[in-house]
């Protein structure tokens, strides 16, 4: 398993620098509900398993398969997000899986930058 960890939620991506953050940053339940599609960088499928209860328990990701079988899947769920974030689908085109995965890596840096700016603009001023 080599991270980051790419998850698909129905096209909603959410990427991970590492194991531990992608086992701390999904839920319980959508382990349950097969509700996400989880991958290392490499295109390897990886399962997730809960560990404990379903309300405090903690998820674990474990390789599905041996050498990476996703390819193609990924790069689809990785291009289909770049472009969400305003990327061009022929540039992406030619890119390597790694590129992708690094150009999906930079847009989750910056937004959860932008993101914490923006609710700081957001607190009430004091009168």
């Amino acid at each position: 398993m080599k991270p980051p960890i790419i998850v698909d939620d129905h096209g909603d991506v959410c990427i991970f620098e590492t194991l531990e953050k992608a086992e701390g940053g999904i839920e319980t339940y959508d382990i349950r509900d097969n509700a996400c599609v989880i991958y290392d960088s490499e295109g390897r499928l990886l399962n997730g398993e809960i560990e404990g209860s379903l309300k405090w328990g903690r998820v674990v990701l474990k390789p599905a398969e041996e050498s990476p079988a996703h390819v193609p899947e990924l790069r689809r769920v990785l291009i289909g997000s770049l472009i969400h974030y305003g990327e061009i689908e022929s540039d992406l085109q030619e890119c390597t899986l790694a590129d992708l995965v690094e150009k999906r890596l930079q847009v989750e840096k910056k937004w959860k930058t932008r993101k914490r700016w923006f609710s700081w603009l957001r607190r009430p001023t004091k009168e």
